[in-house]
């Protein structure tokens, strides 16, 4: 009997499995072989009790790999020489010796089990070591004798298999190495391995051991070898429940010496791979450092074996010379706390969260004398605290290390006090946001400098040094723009004639090239147009423009009687006054008669709301006179 692999359960039992030939038998219970070399498989409880024992088997010879807890199930993966009794299931497998991969309950019964020929690879090969993540996918690590296929991926010699849980591969590849020593996988599904290059050269043999770590679509993320001159090696790898990567192994300083010095080799690597710390103890002879087992996220246990001497720990102990001896070494690692800040600032009334990392837990005090801890964890947050300066105590804690206390400063500082102005502006003019009372602001529109269309009410915020925001509100109020008239006191003006404008809708008018005042007395020639500036209640300007339409007259009864209309151009109505009753007549440019209305002797108001804007002609009058009419 020669047992292959052990892991515990979980539940106060542990599981182990082996080879045997002919006969295995544990605590009275046994197996007999069916082929040269089968597998057994044992569920025991911590107190020595066999709970059962189950076989194997094909009439080949099987080799087994590793065993590993998958969820609720366990896995097992080996060698196959022929058709499989696994746990009393046939599983299909060729007579080319064939890898396989399955699992079973706690309970010993059969789950499910898949060989080289069930998921379709092509070659003779062996499945060495498996692991799981924390969803129950399986990692199996084996090697081929030749090419092979899967699943279109070529490999040949060493390889990785991703499965689910149902045994679906759902990613094989092919990596680097020899030989292979130990297989884990990680929270993330990264798989770590342990590979080997030989070269048996005539003059001695060389060996190189590397730490990878290979990503579940088969990319190669890390690569860590042992500092060896010749030869050195790696024999376990295991991870803590903060996914630090543990390592152990071995290296020869002098190989080509009769007696070469061997130097055990142990470390840890953070989750991130970068080397937390690494230690080396030597042997004047034979392999040390075989297993390596995390207590927790700083603390580990290793074993190794050694002849004649070995140093540990800076002590030398002795087995006797040319003698194998064992030995179970505590490896204890520094504590550190890296405080995040001496200081932290927060605004009063914001919630305090406070932050110290360590390997181990974290306790937090009041004092450095307090003996009872008022938080236990990285990350602290005390009750809301009124403004000033406050200091904790953190420290970092394992099994057998207790760091001193740490002081973390925490200082709460008031809101500062934020005003900002308000005010009102005329229609189209800007206005300038004037805030106090802090370092620095930021304005909604990026510039302290608005121009609101409408009355807006503006949001500013402010700042101070320790990154206390505040908010103020500033309501500007937007004046439309007056509406200013301009009439005049003639019906018709004829060039020459003086006629006097005048303006309505504010309190002040200038007149370009004119006087200021309500009233602007021209004497035109042609038609021409006024601009007035006027400046209403509010004190907003407005510039208006006013056309003035000139009529060439030729005689007095033009000067005196003339039979005219106004205003024009219009938008809406004119006024005529006429010496006789008659008709009025709007054509068209095209001479159609768009409009016909009766006029009366003296003054007369027309509409034409039912004309759209546009150039008429007007007929109208004694003497029936046709003028252009301009409605806009």
């Amino acid at each position: 009997v020669l047992i292959r692999s052990m892991v515990s359960g979980g539940d106060s039992t542990f599981f182990v499995a082996g080879n045997f030939t002919s006969l295995c038998s544990v605590n009275g219970t046994s197996l007999t072989s069916m082929g040269m070399m089968d597998i057994f498989v044992a569920r025991i409880s911590y107190s020595g009790v066999l709970l059962w024992l189950k076989r194997i088997a094909s009439p080949g010879n099987d080799g087994c790999g590793e065993i590993c807890v998958i969820g609720s199930n366990l896995a097992i993966v080996g060698r196959s020489a022929d058709t499989l009794d696994f746990f009393g299931m046939p599983v299909p497998a060729g007579q080319r010796g064939e890898l396989f991969i399955g699992s079973f309950s706690r309970s010993g019964m059969p789950v499910a089990c898949k060989t080289s020929t069930t998921i379709g690879f092509n070659a003779s090969a062996w499945a060495k070591e498996c692991a799981s993540d924390e969803s129950g996918n399986i990692c199996v690590l084996g090697v081929t004798t030749g090419s092979s296929t899967i699943d279109s991926t070529g490999m040949n010699g060493q390889f990785l298999l991703y499965l689910d849980s149902t045994m679906k591969v759902n990613k094989a590849f092919a990596v680097g190495g020899n030989i292979f020593h130990d297989l884990l996988v990680d929270k993330s599904n990264n798989a770590y391995v342990i590979e080997s290059y030989s070269d048996f050269n005539p003059v001695f043999a060389v060996e190189t051991s590397y730490l990878k770590a290979y990503s579940s679509q088969g990319t190669l993320t890390y690569s860590y070898n042992i500092p060896a001159n010749r030869w050195g090696r790696y024999y376990d790898i295991d991870i803590d429940s903060c996914s630090n990567i543990y390592f152990t192994g071995y290296y020869r300083r002098n190989p080509q010496s009769p007696v070469p010095t061997i130097f055990q080799v142990c470390g840890q690597l953070s989750s991130d791979l970068k080397v937390n710390w690494l230690r080396i103890d030597s042997s004047f002879n034979f392999r040390s450092g075989t297993r390596i087992l995390p207590l927790n996220t700083i603390n580990c246990f290793v074993t190794g074996e050694f002849q004649g001497s070995i140093i540990l720990h800076d002590t030398l102990y002795a087995s006797g010379q040319l003698k194998t001896g064992h030995y179970n070494a505590h490896i204890s690692a520094p504590v550190t706390i890296p405080v995040i800040a001496s200081t932290n600032f927060f605004c009063e009334g914001m919630k305090v969260a406070l932050t110290a990392t360590a390997a181990g837990a974290v306790y937090w005090y009041s004092s450095l004398t307090d003996t009872s801890t008022i938080h236990i964890g990285q990350n602290y947050s005390p009750s809301a605290l009124p403004v000033g300066n406050y200091t904790y105590f953190a420290a970092a804690r394992t099994c057998t290390v207790f760091t001193n206390r740490i002081p973390v400063t925490v200082t709460i500082v008031p809101y500062p006090v934020i005003s900002v102005n308000s005010g009102s502006v005329c229609s189209g003019s800007s206005f300038t946001l004037v805030p106090q009372g802090c370092l620095s602001y930021t304005y909604p529109t990026g510039s302290n400098i608005v121009a609101p269309i409408i009355s807006t009410i503006y949001t500013v915020t402010g700042d101070n040094s320790d990154g206390c925001a505040v908010h103020a509100t500033s309501s500007v109020h937007v004046w439309p723009s007056s509406t200013i008239t301009i009439t005049h006191n003639r019906p018709v003006i004829c060039a020459g004639e003086s006629v006097t404008l005048a303006c309505t809708g504010a309190t002040s008018y200038t007149w370009t090239n004119g006087p200021i005042a309500t009233t602007f007395a021209v004497i035109p020639f042609i038609s021409t147009v006024y601009t007035v500036t006027s400046i209403d209640d509010n004190g907003c300007v407005n510039s208006t423009e006013y056309y003035l339409s000139v009529e060439v007259c030729t005689s007095a009864g033009d000067l005196y009687n003339h039979e005219s209309f106004y205003p024009n151009p219009t938008t809406s109505e004119i006024n005529i006054t006429v010496q006789k009753e008659g008709d009025l007549l709007i054509y068209d440019t095209c001479g159609r008669l768009r409009a016909k209305t009766k006029l009366e002797v003296d003054a007369n108001r027309v509409f034409l709301d039912g004309l759209p804007p546009g150039i008429y002609l007007i007929e109208y009058g004694e003497e029936r006179q046709v003028r252009k009419l301009v409605k806009l």
